[in-house]
């Protein structure tokens, strides 16, 4: 078997799968587990992957959202104001377009119909949204409540007898309860 931990746990810590993994290598699932498992320091060593790739996913999910509060269209157009091709975007761009609408524009009718240009429209991700998801994550934005006034145990206490809350009545009130046969009594 071809298999090196180091580069299986580079494989894991980058977001990749095992089943992956085994795939690229051309190895059984059930062969790599057997393997992985059957050294405590290749076990360890899987499992410290595993708690990093943890912490890349929560770091790669930051980036992004940094990527959208911080964007900036300017770099989607040349220097006459036109929209690039998609495929020249700078990648902090193309991650922050969500969808681009294209209209072309015709005047005349039947034969005499020509294309006269087109409207392209970039919808964008929320850049509010993530400026309030990456205030939240650094604990930017405390929601604060203000209480003023104060109440002592005592007035508390005398509020409760001079206005008693009613209790709810769960089951109708029962005057007397009729016994119950015991189980060998019961008659079929």
């Amino acid at each position: 078997m071809d298999i090196n931990i180091t580069d299986l746990c580079e494989h894991v810590i980058q977001g990749g799968a095992l089943p992956n993994y085994c795939k690229l290598k051309n190895i059984k699932y059930s062969q790599v587990i057997k393997w992985l498992y059957a050294d405590e320091d290749r076990e360890q060593e899987y499992e410290l992957a595993l708690k990093a790739r943890g912490e890349w996913f929560i770091q790669s999910i930051l980036d992004e959202l940094k990527t959208i509060a911080l964007a900036d269209i300017r770099d989607a157009y040349d220097e006459s104001g036109n929209l690039l091709p998609v495929h020249q975007w700078p990648d902090h761009v193309a991650k922050i377009v969500q969808a681009v609408e294209v209209q072309e524009d015709f005047e005349g009718q039947g034969v005499m119909r020509k294309k006269v240009g087109e409207t392209k429209r970039l919808k964008l991700w929320d850049k509010l949204k993530s400026i309030e998801l990456l205030g939240k994550n650094l604990k930017l934005f405390k929601d604060q409540v203000e209480h003023t006034g104060q109440l002592s145990l005592e007035e508390l206490v005398q509020a409760s007898i001079d206005n008693p809350i009613p209790v709810m009545k769960l089951a109708p009130q029962v005057d007397a309860v009729e016994a119950l046969p015991a189980p060998e009594e019961i008659k079929e």
